[in-house]
């Protein structure tokens, strides 16, 4: 049994031949289209009929589509051009949004697209639609740079993507309920178990929670899901003026995410606790608690309310900063991204490791560099795309590296220039 990369996990893992074969298309072929999906008679998948999302309906995601559907397979297809009355003519599903087309859940999603929009493609997708463990396969003429992308784009396990961040919504959960509030929960994943054990009413569905209309909705979703959860928000069913907080690590993205998609009556409270269930563990006393009243109504109730949310935090000992987003993401941009990366940096250094001889310097350095690559490489990469001053960091970074570099080699040459000067002048 070969070994296939699974896009989407950051491991190898075993899995039949004819998967393999869909993520390779070297050299594609009706011939390697059968291979690939195990249509010959002695194959034991060939009456499996799967539910296929095609993005990138151009004329190879139609050729492809063709033979599909001839198959038997369920086919679905979104682009960014109207393939609409060609999906009906070859039987397919179009769908002009994204949205839309995740929403039916395909076991699939085979990328048609081209090399340049690829990552685009993959970045408007609306992954927290999507079912976990949904393969993802691409058809493109070269390879390295897609395996790469897909890797660095996709979460390492779409399950992983909601519970990675429902421990954050655990963990302030926990807290919340001890003070005293009624605190509800919904999450894409079945977490119903542990909300009973924190004291938490757990809702399975969007609709039902929205339905208790609680005064407070606070986010801790992913960052690049966050526009996805807002847009599949039932807002209807919601109070008017209810309060939206996001404990989010970038600010301004998610500032204008909310101010573009929440009704204008509804309050917006951006956050960044600067501390999470690993360094909070033994409690939120002395960290730092950054926010910004982005929008909150001008009457006693909704001001209340607000400061109400915020007292959640200064009661357990947090220090609380209020900054505006703009200034938030321009200031965390050293301390969340320019220090990852170092950290990364010295990571992809395979020599450095403790010695007999480590200066208090160096221990920090590595230190560093652990602390760096525990944390997900997704992390790292939202910081980096969804903060417009991580870029603006990284190039001045760049830039500073190589003024080090010149100032390096130039001294070498002062210095080498000095003594020829000296044996000139001995000669002489």
């Amino acid at each position: 049994m070969p070994v296939f990369q699974v896009f989407g996990r950051r491991q190898c893992i075993p899995v039949p031949a004819w998967i393999q074969a869909i993520s390779s298309f070297e050299s594609f072929s009706t011939e390697a289209l059968k291979r690939a999906y195990g249509l010959y008679p002695n194959r034991h998948v060939q009456n499996q009929k799967l539910k296929i999302g095609i993005t990138g309906f151009g004329k190879f995601g139609q050729f492809l589509a063709r033979t599909l559907v001839r198959q038997g397979h369920t086919v679905l297809a979104h682009s960014r051009s109207d393939y609409t009355h060609v999906a009906l003519e070859l039987g397919v599903t179009f769908f002009e949004k994204p949205h839309d087309l995740c929403d039916e859940r395909p076991e699939v999603i085979l990328l048609c697209c081209s090399i340049l929009s690829a990552r685009h493609v993959l970045l408007t997708l609306p992954l927290l639609r999507l079912e976990p463990g949904t393969l993802f396969v691409d058809v493109l003429s070269v390879k390295e740079f897609p395996k790469k992308l897909l890797l660095d784009v996709l979460p390492t396990n779409l399950r992983d993507c909601n519970s990675l961040f429902w421990q954050l919504g655990q963990f302030l959960a926990k807290t919340i309920v001890r003070q005293g509030h009624q605190v509800l929960a919904y999450s894409r994943s079945d977490y119903s178990s542990i909300a009973r054990e924190l004291g938490v009413t757990y809702f399975h569905d969007a609709d039902d929670l929205c339905a208790q209309h609680p005064e407070v909705i606070l986010l801790c979703t992913s960052i690049p899901s966050t526009e996805a959860v807002l847009k599949s928000f039932p807002l209807q069913k919601l109070e008017r003026s209810t309060l939206f907080v996001d404990v989010l690590s970038v600010k301004e993205f998610h500032r204008n995410l909310f101010l573009q998609h929440l009704p204008p009556d509804f309050d917006v409270l951006c956050t960044h606790p600067m501390f999470g269930p690993q360094s909070a563990k033994d409690g939120w006393s002395g960290f730092l608690f950054v926010f910004d009243k982005v929008r909150i109504g001008t009457d006693e109730a909704r001001t209340s309310r607000c400061d109400w949310c915020l007292n959640i935090f200064s009661s357990e000992g947090c220090q609380l900063v209020e900054t505006p987003c703009a200034e938030h993401d321009r200031q965390a941009a050293g301390s969340q991204f320019i220090t990852p990366t170092v950290g990364r940096i010295l990571e992809k250094l395979d020599f450095l490791e403790p010695t007999k001889i480590d200066t208090i310097g160096f221990e920090s350095l590595l230190n560093l560099m652990d602390n760096t690559v525990r944390d997900s490489f997704d992390l790292y990469f939202d910081l980096f795309l969804f903060n417009k001053n991580s870029r603006q960091q990284l190039e001045r970074f760049h830039l500073a590296f190589e003024s080090l570099q010149n100032q390096l080699f130039d001294h070498v040459l002062d210095n080498l220039k000095q003594v020829l000067k000296l044996e000139e002048e001995s000669h002489d």
